[in-house]
């Protein structure tokens, strides 16, 4: 935000010089990014009076004009403008001068003839004025007076820095003189009286988001040019002046922090309705744009159609246009979460909307008004008037200095906390704090211990080392949980990515849309991410395709991370992990690698889960059905000790895979759950064994509805008598459906002894314990 220091000194005409003020802000918490002096460029700017003027002899359309610049100085400028006749005052820029589009003045030579410097308009200023032509002045001020001095001297600009807890009332020049005053103990600035509306029928219907509204009508003259002083000051925080009446409004959102609106009387049905827009309304806006409106809008509207959003930007249907002669100002206060929601929505920023949406002070709805008329003076006329609503009263907060000196850690007495609040505005009551309508953000009494820390200065707070007992952070047990999961993918080769949560429907649509219920945002921050992520397979392959089009180097990459969904009307939050391996060899690198199949990706499962100690949760089986996005003749499903299916190892199909810059693709998807669902062991630390191990296959028809996993525990049972110096280890090698509908299955068990070779007798004698434990669940040995 841009202020000039000449404009807070209309508000404290006592204010120290600009470097003091700068120090002061950085003090009172606001940054102040840049400090720069404006309006050195007029200097050179001389009033000058036209002695002769001639016509050019070489070109119909100039004139050679001599001008008096001072006792004894004389100078010829050739000039294109019409107006400028002998004995008039106009403004002279001589060469060197720098004019505000950024061109710097020098002698030049038109058709033959010399011109030392020129002859300006206003315009070519950066100001207003009625004529087109030369910039004539009808002041008295004397030949060679600097334009400087007649703008009021030179001034300096502010770039200040606001955090949005000080936007919320520093976004004026009476804001931020507020804070000034209290910090060099100055009289608080005062607002204008409060307008004397009257009673006639404007208003119709005023809804929830306008507690406060009011209008005026005004017959006006807008074809004059406003006050030298005041497009002065709009052009020092780089405003340009349009006319009286948009200069006017200008003024007083900058001066106050007030926006207001201006609608052409002779374009509107009275009276104006306040209300929310209906879902699908159309608002052509002043910028041009055809808005579909939701509604959630707020919309100033009257009785045929909508005119406005209320509050960010009103509508080119009843636009005011340079012929106008009777206008309806609007000066309201609207809720501030409903416009900034509005803002987000339309993505208008503008500064009505930029104000609204971090909230106003209530009592200039109706006294804001009162500026606007005082300062348009002769060239506006108030006919009628009508306002709704009334200034709520003050805020109170109940005392308590106790409270604030142990926020603070400070010794301060009641007395310094007191007078550093009375210096900001807020005055005590009893055992209460009245907090002033300005400042709607102070709810509760560690705010006010926020203003007193502002104003009276953090570097009053005395030194203090802290004490009390420490505690080293820890990961709870979920995070312990997943970190030792990343850590293990890690250790097997694979790099951790981090994608958005957010994502869209348009993006998952390859995926399995109708899979789960998708949770929608209520107000994204872009239209492609109005929906929390489904799953992690999107955005993971969506980062292949990004380092795939920079290089073609394989990529083995992982995430662990929650995904939402809904689920029975509930959000539901929980963990997966894809995994995602590029199956193909680099081309640009030598010597060449052989490229990954998709049984590496698996034996990477299977390694990482044994290492985390999850291997007996889950094991690797057939699926009746696949995704559409998978290969059906590479993949495998993941399975869980009650038989659910829980993910998948599978190769994508090759035009999907291309999708992604990539000829072939492996992927693991695992939905992981709840981190308390799963047991995780640490895996122990063995030394190799120099025997070797025994492979054998049993193959078994299991009686329906009887699952793999139902066999776990009688094959578990059956193990626990084999003895500590041999381990077995066994997993799904097959299944399939016999002719007679029956399910069979062939396990396949790696036999190891640690103290010798096994002989047939011992492997026969393990298998045959499994066998009769299965047996007793009326499981038959397929022949």
């Amino acid at each position: 935000m841009k202020m000039s220091y000449r404009w807070l000194t209309r508000h404290l005409p006592q204010l120290p010089e600009p470097a003091q003020v700068a120090k002061a802000f950085v003090h009172l918490g606001i940054e102040v990014a840049a400090m720069d002096p404006w309006g050195l460029d007029y200097q050179p700017v001389q009033l000058a009076r036209v002695v002769e003027r001639r016509p050019h002899p070489e070109a119909d359309h100039l004139h050679l004009v001599e001008i008096e610049v001072g006792a004894d100085s004389r100078a010829s400028v050739v000039t294109g403008a019409q107006s400028g006749a002998p004995g008039d005052f106009v403004w002279y820029g001589p060469p060197g001068t720098r004019l505000p589009d950024g061109r710097v003045l020098a002698t030049a030579e038109f058709r033959g003839e010399a011109s030392a410097g020129m002859l300006l308009s206003a315009e070519e200023l950066g100001f207003s004025h009625p004529s087109d032509g030369l910039w004539v002045w009808a002041g008295s001020d004397p030949i060679g007076t600097s334009l400087l001095s007649v703008l009021g001297g030179a001034d300096t600009v502010f770039d200040l820095e606001l955090t949005p807890n000080l936007a919320a009332f520093d976004q004026s020049a009476i804001g931020l003189a507020r804070d000034l005053a209290a910090y060099f103990r100055m009289p608080q600035p005062q607002l204008p009286k409060a307008f004397g509306f009257g009673q006639d029928a404007l208003i119709g219907m005023v809804e929830g988001g306008a507690p406060l509204y009011s209008l005026i009508v005004l017959e006006v003259d807008n074809t004059g040019v406003s006050p030298l002083w005041l497009q002065t000051l709009l052009a020092a925080i780089g405003q340009r002046a349009i006319s009286p009446l948009v200069d006017v409004t200008n003024f007083v959102l900058w001066d106050l922090g007030q926006p207001l609106h201006v609608f052409d009387y002779d374009k509107v049905s009275l009276p104006i309705r306040v209300r929310n827009a209906e879902a699908g309304e159309v608002l052509v806006t002043l910028d041009g744009v055809e808005r579909r409106l939701s509604s959630d809008d707020l919309i100033i509207a009257d009785a045929d159609r909508a005119l406005a959003l209320a509050g960010v930007m009103g509508g080119q249907a009843s636009a005011v246009e340079a012929t106008t002669t009777r206008v309806i100002l609007e000066s309201a206060h609207f809720d501030a979460n409903q416009i900034y929601r509005t803002l987000r929505r339309h993505r208008i920023e503008s500064d009505a909307a930029l104000h609204f949406g971090k909230g106003t002070d209530a009592a200039l709805a109706f006294n804001a008004p009162t500026a606007v008329v005082e300062h348009l003076g002769s060239v506006a006329r108030a006919r009628a008037s009508q306002r709704v609503g009334e200034v709520p009263s003050a805020h109170k907060i109940a005392w308590d200095g106790d409270r604030i000196r142990r926020l603070l850690g400070v010794p301060w007495e009641d007395q310094i906390l007191l007078e550093n609040l009375e210096a900001l505005g807020f005055h005590r009551e009893a055992h209460w704090i009245l907090v002033p309508s300005y400042r709607p953000e102070v709810q509760a009494l560690h705010d006010l211990a926020e203003e007193v820390l502002r104003v009276y200065g953090v570097d009053r707070v005395p030194l203090k080392m802290l004490s009390g007992m420490v505690f080293p952070g820890h990961r709870s047990l979920a995070d312990e949980h997943w970190f030792r999961l990343k850590t293990a993918w890690a250790e097997a080769g694979y790099w951790e990515v981090i994608t958005s949560a957010f994502s869209a429907a348009s993006r998952e649509a390859w995926l399995d849309p109708d899979e789960v219920e998708a949770i929608a945002i209520v107000n994204p921050l872009r239209p492609e991410e109005h929906q929390l992520r489904r799953g992690l397979l999107t955005g993971m392959l969506e980062t292949v395709a990004a380092n795939r089009s920079r290089s073609d180097r394989g990529l083995r990459l992982y995430q662990v991370a929650p995904i939402f969904f809904r689920q029975e009307d509930r959000p539901v939050e929980a963990q997966q992990l894809v995994v995602v391996q590029t199956l193909e060899e680099a081309e640009v690198r030598w010597p060449k690698e052989p490229a990954a199949t998709i049984h590496d990706l698996k034996a990477a499962l299977q390694w990482v889960l044994a290492r985390v100690g999850l291997a007996e949760e889950f094991y690797l089986g057939p699926s009746p059905a696949w995704p559409g996005w998978a290969h059906p003749g590479r993949a495998i499903a993941i399975w869980d000790r009650q038989n659910r299916r829980r993910g998948i190892v599978a190769e994508l199909k090759p035009s999907v895979a291309r999708w992604f810059r990539s000829r072939r693709l492996g992927v693991v998807v695992l939905n992981l759950g709840d981190a308390q669902t799963w047991t995780f062991k640490t895996a122990a630390i063995q030394r190799p064994n120099r025997y070797p191990a025994a492979v054998r296959d049993l193959s078994l028809i299991l009686p329906e509805p009887m699952a793999y996993g139902d066999l776990r525990p009688w094959i578990e049972e059956a193990l626990r008598s084999v003895g500590a110096n041999l381990s077995v280890d066994y997993w799904l090698a097959d299944r399939y459906t016999t002719s007679a509908h029956e399910a069979s299955i062939t396990l396949r068990f790696v036999l190891q002894s640690s103290t010798s070779t096994l002989s047939d007798k011992d492997i026969v004698a393990v298998l045959a314990s499994v066998v009769t434990h299965l047996r007793q669940k009326d499981v038959k040995m397929r022949q």
